[in-house]
């Protein structure tokens, strides 16, 4: 039985900076999920049965579809396989798909101003957070992003006084001693992050995994725990329907 969750799948789209997922490992890994391309992207997200989009292609998104992805987001969950995610705008043209410079013009649309890089864990001792749930497993990675969040869109001073600055604050998932890492320290979970965005589960692989890609055992099996956090029962279908 078909469920409300979509998986961006689209051949030849361009990935940055690291491996594709496998498409077993994405099977595996999202069950149930129905794949959508790039030309079904924007119909899809506008089904109101649309609960869940999971992106797999890292720091890339289609440029085409960004409008359909942010208004499926005033609602919709989203999982993103990603290290800065939305900072590759992908476009069409006759000769397949190209990027365009990375920018953070997107990520500013889901309140992330930029992303701030993390050490990988290869001098770190992973430690299971008993107060994250469901527990992810243990894998490798070379190095974590973490965003930095924009909490206003409203200067904090006056235009005559000269500063246009915005209030914004780093998200990080690190823990206090040193030489340790929480299991999920490379995972990004949030709510909402504004009254634009009122998505009520973000949830970024925020990392560029180790020499096994995603597919060390691990990483990939991080995955269906996620999407467990979207089957919840009490997740429910926060879309309208108007």
């Amino acid at each position: 039985m078909e469920t409300g969750e979509k998986l961006f799948e689209e051949p030849a789209f361009p990935v940055v900076d690291s491996t594709a997922v496998s498409a077993e490992a994405l099977q595996q890994g999202f069950p149930g999920a129905r794949a959508v391309d790039a030309e079904q992207l924007g119909s899809a997200l506008a089904d109101h049965a649309t609960t869940l989009l999971v992106m797999p292609y890292r720091l890339a998104f289609p440029e085409a579809a960004w409008a359909s992805i942010l208004r499926y987001l005033n609602g919709g969950d989203l999982i993103a396989l990603a290290g800065k995610t939305v900072t590759w705008a992908a476009f069409q043209t006759s000769e397949g798909w190209q990027l365009r410079p990375p920018s953070v013009a997107f990520s500013l649309e889901l309140f992330i101003a930029d992303y701030q890089q993390m050490p990988g864990s290869s001098d770190l001792r992973s430690k299971a957070d008993p107060n994250v749930q469901p527990a992810l497993p243990v894998f490798a990675w070379k190095q974590a992003f973490s965003p930095v969040i924009r909490l206003s869109v409203t200067p904090m001073f006056s235009a005559e006084i000269g500063s246009p600055a915005m209030k914004t604050r780093i998200l990080r998932r690190w823990p206090g001693g040193a030489g340790e890492a929480q299991a999920r320290s490379s995972c990004l979970s949030g709510g909402p992050l504004s009254s634009a965005v009122c998505g009520r589960a973000m949830d970024f692989l925020a990392c560029e995994p180790g020499p096994r890609g995603f597919d060390d055992p691990g990483c990939s099996e991080s995955f269906p725990r996620l999407l467990s956090l979207h089957r919840s029962p009490k997740a429910g279908n926060r879309r309208g329907t108007g």
